[in-house]
């Protein structure tokens, strides 16, 4: 219901991601993070690095668990080179992020397997 209400608005389409990600349905959770980038890409509004970020480790999770382990770790090297400060999750814990305990596991799981 929320995607539908708001289905130009990349927030709704990320918090569709995680929510996805959070049931195990990786591959929902990665059309979802990839509506989410389109939109956040095509939009003319000022981004923040934590808007950013948030977008990037949802997608890196979804490409990864759904079996695209070439894609995540692809963007991983991106968020990597432009971000090397979040490329932990102690370090994204500093961000005004609210991510389940589950994500931050699968987040951590994926960063371990790219150092």
């Amino acid at each position: 219901a929320a995607i539908h209400g708001n289905e130009n608005n990349y927030v709704a389409w990320s918090n569709a991601g995680y929510v996805a990600l959070d049931s195990g349905d990786f591959q929902s959770a990665t059309s979802y993070f990839s509506k989410a980038l389109k939109l956040f890409d095509a939009s003319k509004e000022k981004h923040t690095v934590t808007e950013e970020l948030d977008l990037c480790w949802g997608t890196i999770v979804a490409e990864y668990y759904s079996g695209d382990k070439k894609k995540a770790k692809n963007l991983y090297r991106v968020v990597k080179k432009d971000y090397p400060q979040f490329v932990t999750t102690n370090a994204l814990k500093q961000l005004p992020l609210v991510w389940s305990d589950s994500t931050v596991k699968l987040i951590d799981k994926v960063a371990a397997n790219f150092k």
